[in-house]
């Protein structure tokens, strides 16, 4: 794939890191990350306050990429963790030199840390808008989500959140059919009859454009309130070593216990991809990201223009006949849906916990 810009990256300094070595202090470098591309900085011996000043360029494949911050401590054994942070690239600050806190392994509390980078981002935003529609750049390296009690009850939580969502739409509906709200009601009854006798297929975009102004609305008056994110929850690693524990069971049993576990895991990473397909559809409508967000704006009022203006029919037609001669225009061509393109780039609730900055105050909390 070809860069739609380029970021310029400016490691400055660290302070505050924790002590790595018995004297009280560390030797600790930066490794910068997007994606499968990776940069090291050199690094500082014998300090916890290091000075680097280095500028690194990274090309830029995604706008919707996050760059990832660690702090290690080089050791002639095996490096040891300091500190990380994620960063969207949409949130960069162009030009403007900037503290970041440094979080734990899991992105969920801040330990003792902070980076100053200046981070300078350069895209073609056309580009990076057709970009979205594309399969997203899989990671070479990425590790298997294994089975966690405490991931297993957040899922579940999770997707009866979306549940309860759904039931709860279920039920103003019927509110309106039963008049419990007599003014909402008679809206509700004269739109239905007027949509019923003047349907066009237009009216679909223009009713979901008409969903993404109401959330505007409301989240221009409540702010990132809008989307809370509630408490977070401790992250127990005590299933970890299940597979680890030594005994005198028989090789039965422990095949028992793999295939249960085995099944544990499944269901815990199905439920996972469920409640995250229903959080980034609903974080598309919350204006979680505006930029995405006024992306599909963009493209629904032009959807809208288009079926109002072309018969249906020739539209299908076109679609199908797009559909039909791919394979034959293209043959390397690799089948996608540019709708779930557009949604892997819309972060679920637990991607947006991670990207949430910790301040101080909120990691005594939590401690």
């Amino acid at each position: 794939k070809a860069d739609i810009g380029y970021l310029i990256l400016k490691i400055i300094r660290a302070k505050e890191l924790p002590a790595a070595d018995f004297g009280g202090s560390s030797d600790p470098f930066v490794l910068a990350e997007i994606r499968n591309r990776r940069l090291q900085t050199p690094t500082v011996y014998k300090t916890v306050n290091p000075e680097w000043g280095k500028i690194y360029q990274f090309g830029i494949k995604d706008i919707h990429d996050v760059i990832k911050i660690s702090v290690y401590d080089e050791d002639k054994a095996k490096k040891e963790f300091l500190g990380k942070c994620l960063i969207p690239l949409l949130e960069i600050e162009s030009g403007t030199r900037k503290w970041y806190n440094l979080k734990d392994r899991k992105y969920r509390d801040k330990p003792k840390g902070h980076i100053e980078m200046e981070m300078t981002l350069v895209y073609n935003p056309v580009r990076a808008a057709l970009r979205t529609f594309k399969p997203r750049e899989e990671y070479m390296m990425e590790e298997e989500v294994k089975f966690k009690r405490q991931l297993l009850v957040r899922n579940l939580k999770r997707v009866g959140g979306l549940a309860r969502a759904i039931v709860s739409f279920g039920g103003s509906v019927k509110d309106l059919f039963e008049w419990k709200r007599k003014s909402r009601s008679a809206i509700a009854f004269l739109i239905y009859i007027f949509v019923c006798l003047n349907f066009d297929w237009f009216f679909l975009p223009v009713m979901l454009l008409i969903t993404f102004g109401y959330h505007y609305i409301k989240y221009s008056l409540m702010g990132s309130a809008y989307f809370d994110l509630g408490e977070e929850e401790d992250d127990d690693d005590d299933d970890d070593d299940t597979e680890d524990k030594k005994g005198k069971e028989s090789k039965s049993l422990k095949a028992k216990l793999q295939a249960l576990y085995d099944v544990c895991q499944t269901v815990q990473n199905v439920l996972g991809k469920v409640a995250s397909f229903g959080e980034r559809v609903k974080n598309t409508f919350n204006w979680t990201v505006p930029w995405l967000t006024m992306l599909m704006v963009i493209v629904l009022s032009i959807v809208t223009v288009i079926f109002y203006i072309i018969p249906m029919r020739y539209i299908f037609l076109a679609w199908g006949i797009k559909k039909f001669t791919r394979k034959i225009i293209k043959p390397n061509h690799i089948p996608n849906n540019e709708l779930m393109d557009f949604l892997s780039r819309v972060p679920s609730d637990e991607e947006l916990l991670l990207l949430r900055d910790i301040n101080d105050d909120e990691s005594k909390k939590k401690r």
